[in-house]
């Protein structure tokens, strides 16, 4: 027995290996697209005051995930159908199925008629959740994400964008509480010590910043007391996310954020037809085609940003990916270094050190604290691996095990079938 645990902890250590590397790429990717996206977002608005523009058509094109729903759910169910067909224990547990099923009628609960259809033309008929309950949860997604992006967009306007980004990263530590409240996340030594060493980290950024502040005119406390409220809405954001994607699904993921899209869009329309209208915004450009332009690309890796940082969250957890986010301290810095000709201080390094230091140690608390739920172990995938695996008495865990287990009718049964997550 002890043998054989300790060969299914060696592949469980192998399979850890390319998660992690996923994991990296994934806050890599994400890191990329906040720069470009808060970058791009700041010229446009430097340069031609287009913000209801902005706006406009960051909620319009966000809508677009919303036309994807229906084939992801159908593509999620048939692979849940077809898992490991040639294993009885995993055959399908009819009451499952049925109650999967159910969802198809969900919708004549609080829609009918025509609005019926049209949602299940869309797909919504097909998630795991019903419609009044996604639509309260989208509306809160759509509202708050119309006040942040108000505030972000005054706050690097005010401010430079590194240092703007410095301030943002005290969602590290908001982050971490709100976890902890809502979420039951254990809060290990490690987890804090990352945090608020990223936290540090980005403070030492901001200290950078103030020696220069008087020479560039680059910052004011107004820009500074902007930032710290977006970093709070944020921080609520994020965790409102996780809980959403509890019961995580790339069909939910869209369907969310394509109607949180149409919510903003129905909010920011009267605002754009005064701004207009009224010649508020508009008036000054010379070339309307080339902010019209700049405003689509903005929507279109918005859109991609949203995207994929509602995967991080649902794929980790909101403080993971706030503590791996400091790294856009020291890559904005970068790039305004090369933009707007900066100065940069010493502190800029040890700043970058600091918070690399955190982010690690963090990561660290996340590798050694199974109880999280973003953790993923090992599952066997043969019938052999799985007779081991149950013999030597280790937990089987999968992405998303409350879902996987219970379509599988095994919830709470079994060595091979229990779940931590």
């Amino acid at each position: 027995r002890r043998m054989a645990a300790h060969e299914v902890n060696g592949r469980m250590a192998s399979s850890e290996r390319p998660h992690a590397r996923y994991k990296l790429l994934a806050i890599a990717l994400l890191i990329l697209l906040v720069v470009a996206h808060y970058k791009l977002m700041q010229e446009i608005q430097t340069r031609y005051k287009a913000k209801f523009l902005l706006l406009l058509f960051t909620a319009g094109i966000g809508i677009l995930p919303m036309f994807f729903v229906k084939r992801l759910a159908d593509w999620e169910l048939s692979r849940r159908i077809n898992t490991k067909p040639a294993d009885p224990s995993n055959s399908i547990n009819p009451q499952a199925m049925e109650d999967f099923g159910s969802g198809v009628m969900v919708m004549n609960r609080g829609v009918g008629g025509v609005s019926s259809r049209i949602l299940a033309g869309i797909g919504f008929d097909k998630l795991d959740v019903e419609f009044p309950t996604l639509l309260k949860h989208a509306a809160f997604i759509g509202i708050m994400n119309t006040l942040a992006f108000f505030t972000s967009l005054w706050a690097i306007t005010t401010t430079a964008l590194w240092i703007c980004m410095a301030i943002f990263k005290i969602d590290c530590a908001f982050n971490l509480l709100l976890s902890v409240i809502f979420l039951g996340e254990r809060c290990s030594i490690w987890k804090v010590s990352g945090a608020f060493l990223s936290l540090g980290g980005a403070a030492l950024f901001s200290i950078s910043a103030a020696i220069v502040r008087d020479k560039t005119g680059q910052n004011n406390l107004i820009g500074d007391v902007v930032a710290i409220i977006y970093a709070v809405e944020l921080s609520f954001l994020m965790v409102a996310w996780k809980i959403f994607l509890k019961k995580f699904s790339w069909s939910l993921l869209f369907a969310l954020n394509g109607l949180a899209s149409l919510i903003q869009t129905f909010l920011v329309v009267p605002a754009f037809l005064w701004a207009y209208l009224s010649h508020y915004e508009g008036k000054d450009w010379e070339d309307s085609p080339a902010v019209i332009g700049w405003c689509l690309l903005n929507g279109v890796i918005s859109l991609a940003l949203g995207l994929w940082w509602t995967f991080c969250i649902g794929y980790t957890s909101p403080t993971y990916v706030a503590v791996a986010g400091v790294a856009v301290v020291p890559v904005t810095t970068l790039v305004d270094y090369l933009t707007v000709n900066i100065k940069l201080h010493w502190l800029d390094a040890l700043a970058t050190l600091i918070i690399i230091t955190g982010f690690l140690l963090t990561r660290h608390g996340y590798k050694t604290n199974n109880g999280d739920a973003n953790t993923v172990e090992f599952e066997p995938e043969t019938e052999t691996e799985r007779t081991t695996h149950n013999e030597a008495g280790l937990p089987g865990i999968y992405e998303d095990s409350t879902s996987h287990s219970r379509l599988l009718g095994r919830e709470g049964g079994g060595a091979g079938g229990r779940s931590s997550s």
